[in-house]
């Protein structure tokens, strides 16, 4: 479960679109913290394009919690890091807060749902 979320950063950070669908079920719904739910790779497609087009992404993530039952388990954490600008420009900082339900399929755990939203600061 772990894997699952840590291996779309990877993919994010290396740009490569293939890895991050790869790391989602098919029927993976996305909540993002702005904008409308998306549903499905082919959704996924259409937001990370202009992403990977227009930012290089360094990110890590930090797990704090993941568990599982069976085929379905859960992932928690943090996404801190920056979007840089491929055309120059001041980064875009990042610090989330997300939490990610996986399935295991074909033999290893995706992403099948993902929420993800601002950090606060902890008391």
């Amino acid at each position: 479960m772990r894997a699952a979320v840590e291996r779309i950063v990877a993919a994010d950070n290396a740009r490569d679109l293939a890895g991050v669908l790869a790391a989602y079920t098919d029927d993976i719904v996305w909540l993002p913290p702005n904008g409308d739910m998306l549903r499905g790779r082919a959704a996924l497609r259409a937001r990370y394009e202009p992403l990977f087009a227009g930012f290089q992404p360094h990110m890590a993530v930090e797990v704090v919690d993941a568990r599982s039952s069976g085929v379905m388990g859960f992932a928690w954490g943090y996404v801190k890091g920056s979007l840089t600008p491929v055309e120059g420009g001041d980064a875009v900082p990042v610090d989330d807060k997300f939490l990610a339900v996986v399935r295991h399929e074909d033999g290893e755990w995706r992403v099948a749902r993902l929420m993800w939203g601002p950090r606060e600061d902890e008391p």
